[in-house]
C-alpha cells in the first residue's frame, strides 16, 4: 500500500502540476511530500524486516546472487531519500515561484523513474532464492563431500581428488597433485582431465571433465558428473610437457541415505 501510494502519487502528482496555480501547486506539493514521507518510512521499515530475515549475515550481502541484488535496490533507494529529501526541503517551499516549478516536475520524473527501477529490481528479487537459503545450500554441499587418493603405477604421482557433494548430478572437483616420493606440490603440469565411466554400464557413456590450474599444484572444476548411480571408474590424466600419468580412482555414488 506503501509502494502504491508513493509511486502512483508521484505520476499523479507530474500530471496534475501542469494545470495548476501557484498556490494550489504549492498546496499539492506540501501535500503529497507529507504522504510521500511517511511512505517512504513505511517502505523502508518493512523491507528492512524482510531483509534482515532473507539475508541472514551481512557477509551474504557480497556473496549470494540475492544480497548483490538488494544491495543495488539499497543504492537506488538512497539515490530516491536524496531527491525526496532535496524537494521537501528545498523545492516544495519555493515551489510559489513559477521559476522552481520546471525544476520540481524534473525531480519529480526523476523520482518517478527510480520508482520504476526499484520496482523492477524487487520483481526480480522475488524469483530468486533468499540468500540465506543459498548460503545454507553452500554449507552443506561444502560439508558434505567424497575424498579420494591414488597413484599412478609407476608411483610418481600422488592425487587427492575431492568431490562436493559426491553424488549425482552437479558436484565440484578439487584434484590436489604432489610428488610421490617428497610429497612436494607437483610443478610443470599443463592440463589435468578426469575421465568417467562405469564398468559393466553399456547405456551410460563416459564423459570427460577438464578442469583449471591453480597454485600449489591444485586443479578445480565442476560438472554434472556422475549422471547415475553406481560404482564409477575415476581416471585423472596429469600431462607434463614430455610425459603423462594416469591415476585411476574409484566412484562410489549411491542414493540419498544408501
Amino acid at each position: 500500500m506503501a509502494v502504491g501510494a508513493w509511486v502512483g502519487g508521484l505520476a499523479w502528482l507530474l500530471l496534475g502540476l501542469r494545470h495548476l496555480e501557484r498556490d494550489e501547486r504549492a498546496r499539492a506539493g506540501r501535500r503529497f511530500s507529507a504522504i510521500a514521507t511517511v511512505g517512504l518510512g513505511v517502505v523502508f521499515g518493512t523491507g528492512a524486516a524482510r531483509a534482515a530475515a532473507e539475508v541472514g549475515a551481512p557477509v551474504n550481502l557480497l556473496h549470494t546472487s540475492f544480497g548483490e541484488l538488494l544491495l543495488a535496490k539499497l543504492v537506488l533507494f538512497c539515490v530516491l531519500v536524496a531527491l525526496g529529501a532535496r524537494n521537501h526541503f528545498r523545492l516544495v517551499p519555493a515551489l510559489p515561484d513559477d521559476r522552481t516549478a520546471p525544476l520540481f516536475r524534473r525531480s519529480v520524473r526523476g523520482e518517478l523513474l527510480l520508482g520504476v527501477g526499484i520496482l523492477a529490481v524487487t520483481g526480480i528479487l522475488g524469483g530468486l532464492a533468499p540468500a540465506t537459503f543459498t548460503a545454507a545450500a553452500a554449507r552443506a554441499s561444502a560439508e558434505h563431500h567424497v575424498a579420494l587418493t591414488g597413484s599412478d603405477y609407476s608411483t610418481t604421482v600422488r592425487v587427492r581428488l575431492v568431490v562436493s557433494p559426491g553424488g549425482v548430478g552437479s558436484n565440484s572437483f578439487t584434484a590436489s597433485l604432489t610428488d610421490y616420493a617428497t610429497g612436494r606440490p607437483l610443478t610443470g603440469v599443463r592440463a589435468v582431465t578426469l575421465d568417467f565411466s562405469l564398468p559393466g554400464q553399456t547405456t551410460v557413456q563416459p564423459s570427460t571433465l577438464s578442469l583449471q590450474g591453480g597454485p600449489k599444484g591444485v586443479w578445480r572444476g565442476a560438472g554434472l558428473e556422475p549422471s547415475v548411480e553406481g560404482r564409477w571408474r575415476v581416471e585423472v590424466l596429469v600431462e607434463e610437457a614430455t610425459t603423462a600419468f594416469d591415476v585411476p580412482l574409484t566412484l562410489n555414488v549411491t542414493a540419498p541415505g544408501g
